[in-house]
């Protein structure tokens, strides 16, 4: 079984969108910031890497 690129990516986008949102769910990452403001804190919180967690942040327009 063989993707090509285009695909790949697509599919590769999405499967890492899930996992976030499956790791890092909106509401406790909501709670979390407002009760913390920082993202490494945050981040040591869910056991993710300081740049995962900023992403996050950033796409729940959390971080600006």
């Amino acid at each position: 079984f063989r993707l090509d690129a285009a695909i790949s990516t697509r599919v590769e986008v999405e499967a890492n969108r899930f996992a976030a949102t499956l790791i890092m769910p909106k509401n406790l990452v909501e709670q979390a910031w407002s009760e913390l403001k920082d993202v490494e804190e945050c981040a040591k919180v869910f056991k993710v890497s300081v740049s995962a967690m900023s992403i996050r942040l950033e796409r729940l327009g959390l971080l600006t």
